[in-house]
Formats: structure tokens, sequence, C-alpha cells
């Protein structure tokens, strides 16, 4: 590996890292415990898979809400674009 290479690499590192600490790691701990029935209160992590995607997909105030809104079934908010 030559100087110059080295010097860009010294340079991209240090965003990378907070790209990773700050987008990666998030996205990743929201994705984890949307699969769990996880609480504030209590410290249990059960693993539920897709069950909380198909009760809010099962959910009528859900799917009214979201037919209510421009796009018919588009996650934009009602109050926006009458």
């Amino acid at each position: 590996m030559n100087e110059k290479t080295r010097f860009m690499l010294a340079l991209i590192a240090p965003a990378a890292l907070v790209l990773v600490l700050f987008q990666v790691v998030p996205i990743l701990t929201g994705a984890n415990a949307s699969f769990r029935d996880w609480t504030l209160y209590d410290p249990k992590r059960t693993w539920i898979g897709l069950a909380n995607y198909i009760h809010v997909l099962r959910d009528a105030e859900f799917l009214g809400i979201t037919s209510a809104s421009p796009g018919a079934g588009s996650f934009s908010p009602s109050f926006c674009c009458r």
C-alpha cells in the first residue's frame, strides 16, 4: 500500500466510522427490536418473528389511516398534500 492510498484511507476512516455508529447500528438495532416482544419495563426480549408486522397489517386503525392518506395506501401523513 503506497502513501497516497494510506492517506486516503486515513481521511475516509473517521467518516466511515461515524456513518456506521450513527446510521447502520441504529438501523440494525431497530430491525432486531421489531422482531421481538420487547418493552422498556421488562428486560425479557422474546423472539416473535413477524408477529409485530402481522399485527400492524391487520390493525383496523392502521389500515384506516393508510387508506385515507394520499396515494391510497402510501405511508405519507394524512395532513400532507390536501
